[in-house]
């Protein structure tokens, strides 16, 4: 894994089983590089293996991204006279280790597919760069969480039925899940506190996909994918089956959420919370975790496609045709998510941002199998994909980039002056987000629009009468010399303001808001899910009242749970 940046994880994976114990302290070493010990996968799946990154790093382990933190009765891992950090499975520090390399490995495939070094969301508000890494957070809790509050990620223990411990965070792809999270909060901060539910679902499935890519990097995953699938990627598989060890505890099921599923489109006024009662924990619904499993099928549904494109090359071994598939997918991924709507990312508009995105960058190489699979998934339209192809980059008008709009005045000075000529409605205000450059050379403005709605009848309880926001906004795309490329205007319509309104009316009657004040402590209480299952998980919609002079405005607090319910983590 190489990324275009200084201090880059050139990760280079070696197969071993051993570990090996720690001897030395230094806080200084000689090598440039250094290896640690972790979990391509779960434990229980694939033995485990050294990573090599550039180095050197500290105890922790930390460098100036990512730090992981142990309470005091816990020791910090140490590296040895060598500058690496071997410990085996066994060793508290172990924890530490992988969580660590996991995280790594995953932002730095983030940065390597968008083309730039990532700040995180908290960066600002908490003035720090890194985010910190709490392997172990807690006990008794089946649960991980993201919190932009504290710029953290989170793992907890739990013990199951079975009297067997599980420690969360020795699980790959619940951490890069995790990493995913905070990721997605720094490309598109307000999804996190949107009551919204693709806002919600996006969020959890971007948590999924992007362990899905950081896995497929695995040598040893790919081993044991060929073998599985004999080059059918149609059935599950360990690339597709998320949280598997996790998923067998607490749902008796071999895995919490699989990219192989055939949910389809619907409104949400169709369906329930939890999903289907016969799809379990697995199923189609409005909790977040559920409403993600549909996008995530359909990424891997095209994961597939440009996966047989690439195999029907003779000279391809299976190898080389998943690489390209997964470098294709994730180039997708990360282009669109960065076009995406500022506000509310709705699955048609996401599924518009793919297409968006391969036009860009591919020239429609893949364009009519984006818009096959999202019609057969019914989050596009078949009799419009063709007119979606053939127009999606056809509105953008000549625009080009000022230095200035770079900066927040000129940004909204210069969106003032181009208002016409991009074809945003008089009236509608728009709020500087942030500008920034790739490597590339290319230039995104974000603007943000808000909307406000009200809480105007008993079922909101205590919140009667508060009001609630509706985002959406403006994304443009320069390339190096300045012109535009892509446009993406997202209005906050009628009907996700009623969309969102009844939303927070039906968790508000299913007594799951929960006023936060910036402790989580008491938040991780235990319930029963919608679906009557009997496995303990946080229910909990924390949310927060602010005054902004006119009364109180209902927000979501920036924190994204993560269990063992209605998937594998609860996120808000």
């Amino acid at each position: 894994m190489k990324v275009n940046k200084p201090n880059s994880t050139a990760a280079r994976v070696k197969n071993t089983k051993s570990g090996g114990a720690q001897n030395g302290k230094p806080e200084e070493v000689k090598s440039d590089k250094v290896s640690l010990t972790y979990y391509p996968q779960g434990p229980d799946l694939l033995p485990r293996s050294t990573v090599e990154f550039d180095g050197p790093l500290r105890a922790g382990p930390a460098d100036d991204r990512l730090r992981v933190s142990v309470p005091r009765h816990f020791p910090t891992a140490q590296a040895d006279e060598n500058g690496n950090f071997h410990y085996t499975g066994d060793d508290p520090n172990f924890d530490s280790v992988n969580t660590y390399a996991v995280a790594r490995q995953t932002l730095e495939m983030a940065e390597k597919y968008t083309s730039r070094k990532i700040p995180w969301s908290f960066t600002e508000s908490l003035d720090r760069d890194e985010m910190i890494i709490h392997p172990h957070a807690g006990n008794n809790t089946a649960n991980a969480f993201y919190s932009r509050d504290g710029g953290s990620i989170n793992f907890f223990s739990y013990t199951d039925e079975g009297r067997n411990v599980h420690r969360t965070g020795i699980h790959s792809d619940v951490v890069s899940h995790e990493v995913g999270h905070a990721v997605l909060d720094a490309i598109r901060p307000t999804y996190i506190t949107s009551f919204s539910v693709p806002s919600g679902g996006y969020h959890e499935s971007f948590g999924d996909m992007v362990a899905m890519l950081r896995a497929l990097h695995e040598p040893e995953v790919l081993n044991v994918l060929k073998q599985e699938t004999k080059g059918d990627l149609g059935q599950s598989n360990i690339a597709t089956k998320l949280a598997e060890e996790f998923g067998q505890s607490l749902v008796g099921k071999p895995f919490l959420r699989d990219a192989v599923n055939e949910h389809k489109y619907a409104d949400q006024h169709f369906l329930s919370y939890t999903g289907k009662p016969e799809d379990g924990a697995n199923g189609f619904g409005t909790e977040p975790h559920a409403y993600a499993n549909l996008f995530t099928g359909a990424f891997y549904d095209l994961f597939q496609k440009v996966y047989d494109k690439a195999s029907a090359d003779p000279d391809a071994t299976f190898h080389q045709a998943v690489a390209q598939a997964r470098d294709t997918m994730g180039h997708l991924l990360f282009r669109a998510t960065e076009l995406a709507p500022v506000g509310n990312p709705a699955y048609p508009e996401m599924a518009m941002a793919f297409l968006q995105a391969d036009i860009i960058d591919n020239g429609g190489e893949n364009a009519g199998e984006i818009a096959e699979v999202f019609a057969q998934r019914n989050i596009l339209h078949p009799e419009t994909t063709e007119q979606l192809v053939a127009g999606a980059m056809s509105e953008v008008p000549y625009v080009r980039l000022r230095k200035s709009a770079t900066e927040k005045d000129g940004a909204i000075k210069f969106l003032e002056d181009k208002r016409e000529k991009l074809g945003l409605p008089e009236g509608q205000e728009f709020d500087f987000v942030n500008a920034y450059k790739n490597d590339r050379g290319e230039t995104y403005i974000n603007y943000a629009s808000k909307r406000l709605g009200k809480l105007d009848d008993p079922d909101f309880g205590t919140n009667e009468g508060a009001r609630f926001e509706g985002t959406g906004g403006l994304t443009l795309l320069f390339d190096e010399s300045g012109k535009l490329m892509a446009k993406t205007y997202d209005p906050v319509t009628d009907r996700e303001m009623s969309n969102i309104k009844n939303f927070i009316r039906e968790r508000s009657l299913a007594g799951q808001f929960v006023a936060y004040d910036g402790n989580m402590a008491g938040h991780n209480h235990v319930d029963k899910c919608d679906d009557g299952c009997n496995h303990s998980h946080s229910r909990s919609l924390l949310f927060t009242v602010n005054n902004d002079g006119n009364g109180p405005v209902l927000g979501k607090a920036p924190i994204v749970f993560c269990d063992g319910g209605a998937g594998e983590h609860h996120h808000h």
